[in-house]
């Protein structure tokens, strides 16, 4: 049990590690994506620098045995928020004002379907290690 902790605690630290250094390689295609996913443009600057740090230090906490529980909590939470905020711009019916999103696998901020269930795969994996 105590190798597959392991296991899942450093597959989430490499999947928010790669995607905190990959949004601020690309800051401008991160605030991009976000304004796209519908966050207001005065916060899409700010919101563009501090989800790919809140990535990193995710990522940071999730490797040492002493931080790892606060790490998995948080790395289950920010995968919550990108699951239910997909979820609702893909459901038919969406509430009108929402953005509606095209798959973009490669995009700064998750985009379909299938990010959805991969982000949810990656929930489960977080659960997983609470």
């Amino acid at each position: 049990m105590d190798v597959m902790l392991l296991i899942a605690r450093v597959l989430l630290a490499g999947v928010f590690g790669i995607a905190g250094v990959a949004k601020l390689a690309d800051r401008a295609g991160s605030r991009q994506a976000l304004q796209e996913f519908g966050v207001p443009t005065i916060l899409a600057s700010p919101l563009g620098i501090l989800l790919p740090l809140t990535e990193l230090a995710l990522a940071a906490a999730l490797v040492p045995t002493a931080s790892a529980w606060g790490g998995a909590i948080g790395a289950l939470a920010l995968l919550l928020l990108f699951v239910a905020g997909v979820g609702l711009t893909l459901a038919p019916g969406a509430p009108a004002g929402l953005p509606r999103l095209r798959p973009a696998p490669l995009r700064s901020v998750p985009g379909g379907r299938s990010t959805l269930v991969g982000d949810a795969a990656l929930t489960a994996v977080a659960g997983f290690t609470t």
